[in-house]
């Protein structure tokens, strides 16, 4: 058993999580992850070895995120939304 390097509590609901590379110099490398209770998209950043998470920047959606897709050769990510049965984007 590895104990787990970070855990929300109360839990936020976790949905998809996404590896960032080629989206952004300032997001390489990062990760994004969707939330249903949180109703946050979440960015990640850990050291080079993933052992410790060094950066947590919620980014307010204001609904359940319920997958999120990468379009690599675009640079975008899609966000289907729950409450609003939409699609959001988040393009570079």
């Amino acid at each position: 058993f590895t104990e787990p390097v970070f855990s929300f509590t109360p839990s936020i609901s976790p949905t998809t999580i996404l590896r960032l590379d080629n989206f952004s110099d300032f997001w390489e490398d990062n990760f994004l992850m969707g939330s249903l209770v949180y109703k946050h998209l979440l960015r990640l950043k850990f050291d080079k070895d993933y052992k410790r998470l060094i950066l947590i920047e919620p980014i307010y959606i204001g609904e359940r995120i319920r997958d999120l897709i990468y379009l690599k050769n675009h640079k975008t990510i899609i966000m289907a939304l729950e409450t609003s049965g939409s699609l959001a984007i988040l393009k570079n």
